[in-house]
């Protein structure tokens, strides 16, 4: 007996049942289960490709500035999307932080200046 495949097996039941699918009791078709994994993926994609586009237009904004005015504008973001958890942070966890979407965004030029872009 596979326990990994049952354990995997319970919680997509458990799912199943907080999902309102199925009631305790009920049995859980394969088909029923493909679909509900197919939904799943195809929610995940549509989630993934508008995270990436609005990533892209804040990237292609924020490329034409500054930098030092790049960085304001993701802290001030950041500061708007966690509204009062700031205040539970230190300054340099939020220092932090900011960097860290500034690298994710790719907007962080490392090259010295006066460097040509690469060909």
């Amino acid at each position: 007996m596979d326990t990994d495949k049952l354990r995997a097996e319970q919680a997509e039941r458990l799912a199943a049942i907080s999902d309102g699918l199925l009631a305790p009791g009920e049995t859980l078709s394969l088909k029923a289960a493909r679909s509900r994994w197919y939904e799943r993926c195809r929610n995940q994609t549509i989630l993934t490709r508008r995270t990436r586009a609005i990533e892209g237009k804040q990237r292609r904004k924020l490329a034409e500035l500054p930098f030092d005015e790049r960085k304001r504008q993701i802290s001030e973001g950041l500061m708007r999307s966690l509204k009062g958890d700031v205040g539970h942070m230190t300054s340099h966890q939020f220092e932090k932080m900011v960097w860290a979407q500034l690298y994710q965004l790719e907007l962080v030029n490392l090259e010295p200046p006066g460097t040509p872009p690469p060909h």
